[in-house]
């Protein structure tokens, strides 16, 4: 039997996708960005990914481990520093 995650935990990390070709003005095609927001709406991790379908599927797994980890288990996997 596997326990459920702790929705209660209180994690407020959020996740965006964004389109790099956008963000730079050259329209689609240039690859993708996965950014993690901290609880403030600082940006404090982000990663590049080669097609939409990538930064996606990246992007979930973030918001599953958000759902299922304290915010301090969840800069330590995603290396975000203490304070950030």
């Amino acid at each position: 039997m596997t326990s459920a995650p702790n929705l209660d935990a209180g994690n407020r990390y959020t996740v965006v996708v964004r389109d790099a070709g956008a963000r730079q003005g050259m329209g689609q095609g240039t690859g993708w960005i996965v950014t993690i927001l901290d609880p403030d709406g600082r940006e404090v991790s982000e990663r590049a990914c080669r097609d939409e379908t990538e930064a996606i599927t990246f992007a979930s797994t973030v918001r599953q481990h958000a759902g299922w980890l304290s915010e301090g288990r969840f800069r330590e996997i995603y290396r975000i520093p203490e304070g950030t």
